[in-house]
């Protein structure tokens, strides 16, 4: 189904929406529903998931427009991470405690850039090849990252689709525009999945999910991923 087609015509809307937004037989679209932005295979996604991903994308020196930041996130962090959360269940709760011990212990040694550096030569770490850009991170590291504030410090877990890491940069360069700003950064991952394999389960995961969005919010309509748009 073209959800922008549908999304025009009420009627359309109501069989769009029937399964997860409470839509009657009248033929009127269904009522807003407060914080929810889309309902995809039963799973409501919020707008407070958006951020604070969303200032950082909109502050990232491309200046993209709301609608595309919007997808951008979508597309590259809420829906992989809140699909992957159901998947793997049990696997992410073991690694996230795996990754809270590590900090813990980091911290206790000092909680800076060379501590978490020593510890996580012997549990997996790894360097950046050398000063990276916003665009050789996913999202949520390089929101951390890319803070100034947070210079030779480690990073609380943070969570990103393929599981949890944590981080740290030992050196930052500004660009001349935010998105030419460079980092020597480091990371010890706590994944699921290497990188190759989760991008393969999360395509096969689009074809399946294409056809079963529910609502989606007036406002969110130009914000869908393409593969939502199907």
């Amino acid at each position: 189904m073209n959800v922008l087609r549908s999304l025009r015509h009420p009627a359309r809307l109501c069989l769009l929406s029937l399964a997860g937004a409470g839509c009657d037989h009248s033929g009127r679209p269904p009522q807003a529903r407060p914080g929810v932005i889309l309902e995809l295979d039963g799973v409501d996604v919020h707008e407070s998931e958006l951020e604070p991903l969303l200032t950082f994308v909109r502050e990232s020196g491309d200046r993209p427009g709301l609608d595309l930041a919007r997808q951008l996130v979508l597309d590259q962090h809420v829906l992989p991470l809140r699909f992957a959360q159901r998947a793997f269940a049990s696997e992410r709760a073991a690694l996230r405690e795996r990754a809270e011990a590590m900090r813990r212990s980091v911290m206790a040694s000092g909680g800076a850039d060379p501590q978490l550096r020593a510890k996580g030569a012997i549990a997996g770490g790894e360097a950046s090849p050398g000063l990276i850009g916003r665009g050789g991170m996913e999202l949520a590291q390089a929101a951390w990252c890319f803070d100034p504030d947070n210079f030779g410090l480690v990073s609380p877990v943070v969570e990103v689709p393929r599981g949890f890491c944590l981080l740290s940069f030992s050196d930052h360069r500004p660009g001349i525009e935010r998105s030419g700003d460079l980092v020597d950064a480091y990371q010890v991952p706590f994944y699921t999945h290497d990188k190759g394999t989760f991008e393969t389960w999360w395509k096969t995961q689009q074809l399946a999910l294409a056809g079963k969005l529910t609502y989606v919010h007036p406002a969110y309509v130009d914000a869908l991923p393409p593969w939502l748009k199907r």
